[in-house]
């Protein structure tokens, strides 16, 4: 299993389609090859010296505070434990969600290769295992924010008083009620 932007599409098309978010960037994650010389989105190969592992990041512009905290929540629920959010000066709220799957080794220096071939052939194995532990944190985000952006649905009021509501289902019955 590996990342590729398929992996992703559905959860920028979901951002996307929301009255209260929209991505500014997103990375799937991907394996970078020795000396820039190619980069793939698949797993690697022994024949590829891996050098580089990068991580899924996905970028959002919130509508409000409340969106970010929101979206930052889920984030964090669903494994992504370098997320975070930044306000800049005129407001423009961002959530960077982000993996902690990184991995970053040389391999080479100056087109030779600095370490034995069973050290790469385990750091190809890690690199894969990374890659599939990136994707299915990500299905688990996506999975949390389908239900995030769901509508609230209407409840009894003694259900409402012993029920954790979140944030978004409060501010969508707020928005409800105003209409």
């Amino acid at each position: 299993m590996s990342a590729r932007k398929e992996d992703i599409s559905h959860i920028v098309s979901a951002i996307n389609n929301s009255a209260y978010y929209f991505t500014t960037s997103s990375c799937s994650g991907r394996i970078l090859l020795i000396d820039g010389v190619s980069d793939t989105p698949d797993k690697c190969h022994m024949g590829d010296l891996m050098s580089d592992l990068e991580i899924f990041v996905l970028h959002v512009q919130c509508r409000q505070l409340e969106d970010t905290q929101l979206l930052h929540s889920l984030a964090i629920n669903s494994g992504f434990r370098n997320s975070g959010l930044t306000v800049d000066k005129k407001g423009k709220i961002i959530t960077a969600v982000r993996s902690t799957h990184g991995l970053v080794v040389p391999l080479s220096h100056k087109g030779q290769v600095l370490v034995k071939e069973d050290y790469i052939y385990f750091l190809v194995e890690v690199a894969n295992q990374k890659m599939e532990e990136n994707v299915k944190q990500i299905e688990r985000f996506y999975e949390w924010l389908q239900s995030a952006l769901q509508p609230a649905e209407p409840q009894s009021p003694s259900r409402q008083e012993t029920e954790e509501k979140s944030v978004y289902k409060q501010r969508r019955k707020r928005e409800q009620t105003n209409v």
